[in-house]
């Protein structure tokens, strides 16, 4: 092989880039940050010698990093950095890429970082100083969200422990570029809905809780022990901590289906929100529902103050909440004669989240206790059988023909204003249809919805009746459900009475 008279000093100039960097970066024994001063480490060691001999004892030794900014320039060191202080510098240089998140974010407090060989609690904090225990701070993204929950506290005094909580996970995962929820595992309980009943004690014992709360659950988990049963109230009821992640979830996916242009108006919404922030979030709620109501109404307080996009932000709360999409077996819908009934009967619908009932509006809202009401039924509901109660007869010009709701719809025409509570029996035990085949006394239509709607679109008008809709070529009447079945090409109406 010939050797062209630039292969060795090339090499040599290779060589001497890859020692230059090896001395200047890969030892650099100060940290880059505008969070922390500096990191302490204690490490054990042990003083070798005769087994028997009594100084042969461990020892802590005493290891700072500095910041650089405090360093003469060009400093640099060969110091090797311990495998501890190494994950320790990580988790700490990751925050600096908050620089790109919040561009006019300042820090009016620094921190000192102390690894200590073990904390009770894991971590502590006490006037300006975090201390993590040695096994946490080998885990460099425990480090990381510590200082950053810490952070958070200190600078932005008035942000409750959740929200601090959610933005150290919503940063966390900006930063990281994945859902990064808690402190353990990856498909972790708060990447589900399971964690939203976990109570306050069941929250404190689980492993990948945040660490905003490790110091509180240990202090409120050596209570218990003490304390008697009477004042275990509290720690049995829901506690808003564990609705934390799924906040941090749905704002990491929001943000991450955003353009970059947009992602900026994002975070800039959102360091505004973190700096006004002035309002109180409790800690646990007296029940299910009280919490479940809580939820919803943060949510929607969250899409008010950061300026989120309702249509999408919706989308990915129900999605995320109750499936994809909402599933409803029966939606009840009412006309106005039937209105004081719906309104007795709404708290009895809360207690079975398969059905819904609704009362029919201009705008076309669907009221699902569990959710409120749904702007956008569509595109954020799927409903397997509509039953619409009303007064006086049914016109294809109705508002409901327009709606791609449900494949199916009964039509009951009922103008006795207190009948509304027997047709909602008999749908919460699946029987409507059997209901009205075996009373002939009552008034009904059912209807094939894609059928009504195709007609509907492919006639310029619409007709006066449904005979001449949808082309009728002979009615036949059925004696196992005492109604008519209409003969057509288009099944739009599938029998009446």
């Amino acid at each position: 092989m010939k050797w062209s008279w630039l292969t060795l000093p090339s090499i040599l100039c290779i060589s001497i880039i890859i020692w230059l960097l090896d001395t200047n970066l890969g030892q650099r024994d100060c940290i880059n940050s505008s969070i922390v001063k500096k990191i302490v480490t204690y490490e054990q060691w042990t003083r070798f010698s005769v087994p028997e001999d009594p100084s042969n004892l461990t020892e802590l030794s005493e290891r700072v990093i500095r910041n650089c900014a405090l360093l003469p320039a060009h400093y640099s060191s060969s110091q090797p950095l311990s495998p501890l202080q190494l994950s320790v510098r990580e988790g700490v240089e990751k925050l600096n890429g908050l620089k790109s998140i919040f561009p006019s974010m300042k820090m009016k407090k620094r921190m000192n970082v102390v690894i200590v060989p073990e904390i009770d609690a894991g971590i502590r904090w006490s006037s300006g100083e975090l201390k993590l225990s040695r096994t946490h701070a080998m885990n460099s993204r425990f480090v990381a969200k510590s200082i950053l929950s810490k952070a958070l506290q200190e600078n932005f005094p008035l942000l409750t422990t959740h929200y601090v909580n959610v933005f150290t996970d919503l940063l966390d995962s900006i930063l990281s570029n994945q859902l990064s929820i808690g402190t353990e595992r990856e498909d972790s309980i708060f990447l589900s809905g399971s964690s939203l009943r976990l109570s306050l004690s069941d929250y404190c014992r689980y492993p990948g809780k945040s660490v905003t709360y490790y110091e509180f659950c240990h202090h409120h988990l050596r209570a218990e022990e003490i304390l008697p049963e009477s004042h275990h109230q509290m720690s049995k009821q829901p506690t808003i901590w564990a609705a934390s992640g799924l906040f941090s979830k749905l704002l990491f996916n929001y943000y991450q289906n955003l353009s970059l242009s947009d992602r900026q108006n994002f975070t800039e919404n959102l360091y505004n929100y973190i700096e006004n922030f002035k309002w109180e979030v409790p800690v646990v709620l007296g029940s299910e529902q009280q919490y479940l109501d809580w939820i919803e109404r943060e949510l929607d307080r969250v899409e008010s103050e950061l300026l989120l996009d309702a249509r999408n932000w919706n989308h990915l709360v129900l999605s995320e909440m109750y499936g994809k999409p909402v599933s409803i077996e029966t939606l009840v819908m009412v006309g106005p004669s039937h209105l004081k009934s719906l309104i007795e009967l709404e708290s009895n619908s809360k207690a079975n989240p398969m059905w819904s009932m609704a009362y029919f509006t201009e705008d076309f809202k669907i009221y699902v206790p569990s959710l409120g009401y749904i702007e956008n039924p569509v595109e954020e509901v799927m409903v397997s059988q509509l039953v619409l109660v009303d007064c006086g007869a049914i016109q294809l010009s109705h508002p409901v023909f327009r709606k791609n709701i449900a494949p199916k719809m009964i039509y009951i025409n009922d103008c006795t204003p207190g009948r509304l509570a027997s047709y909602v029996d008999r749908i919460q035990q699946g029987q409507i249809k059997n209901h009205l085949y075996s009373n002939d006394d009552l008034s009904f239509i059912e209807f094939h919805m894609p059928s009504v709607q195709m007609a509907l679109r492919k006639s310029k008008k619409i007709a006066h009746s449904f005979a001449e809709q949808f082309s009728w070529q002979s009615v036949s009447y059925e004696d196992e459900t005492k109604s008519f079945r209409p003969l057509a090409p288009i099944e739009g109406v599938v029998r009446f009475r």
